[in-house]
C-alpha cells in the first residue's frame, strides 16, 4: 500500500518534461543573447553613424577654413574631426597640409605617417 505511489511514478516522463524544460530554458537564453547582441550592434551603428556625421561636418568645415587661408582653425576642426573619426587617413593628410602652410613640417610629418598608416594607399 504505501509503495503504491511510488510504483506508478512515471520517473521517465518527470525525467522528459526536465530535459523539456531546460532545452527550452537554452533556447530562450540563446534568443536572449542573439537579440541583446543585435540591440548592440544597432548602437554601435547608430553612434558610428553620428561621430561619422560630426567628423564630415568638422571635415567641410576644416575645408572651408583651410580655403580661407585661416590654417590654425583649419588645423583645429581637422583636430576635432579626428576625435569622432580616429581612423580617417584623410583627415590626417588635410591637417598636415594645413601644418604645411603654417611651418610645423614635424607635425605636419607626424600626420603624414599617421595617414599612411591609416591606408597606404594615401599617396
Amino acid at each position: 500500500q504505501k509503495y503504491g505511489k511510488w510504483e506508478r511514478y512515471d520517473v521517465d516522463g518527470v525525467v522528459k518534461s526536465m530535459e523539456e524544460r531546460e532545452g527550452d530554458q537554452e533556447r530562450l537564453r540563446k534568443e536572449v543573447l542573439r537579440l541583446e547582441n543585435q540591440r548592440a550592434r544597432a548602437r554601435e551603428r547608430k553612434a558610428a553613424a553620428a561621430a561619422s556625421a560630426a567628423s564630415d561636418a568638422l571635415k567641410a568645415q576644416g575645408n572651408d577654413a583651410f580655403g580661407k587661408a585661416r590654417y590654425e582653425e583649419a588645423v583645429g576642426l581637422y583636430t576635432d574631426a579626428l576625435g569622432h573619426t580616429p581612423r580617417a587617413a584623410v583627415l590626417y593628410a588635410n591637417r598636415a597640409l594645413a601644418l604645411l602652410k603654417l611651418g610645423a613640417y614635424p607635425e605636419a610629418e607626424e600626420d603624414c605617417d599617421a595617414a599612411l598608416a591609416v591606408d597606404g594607399t594615401l599617396v
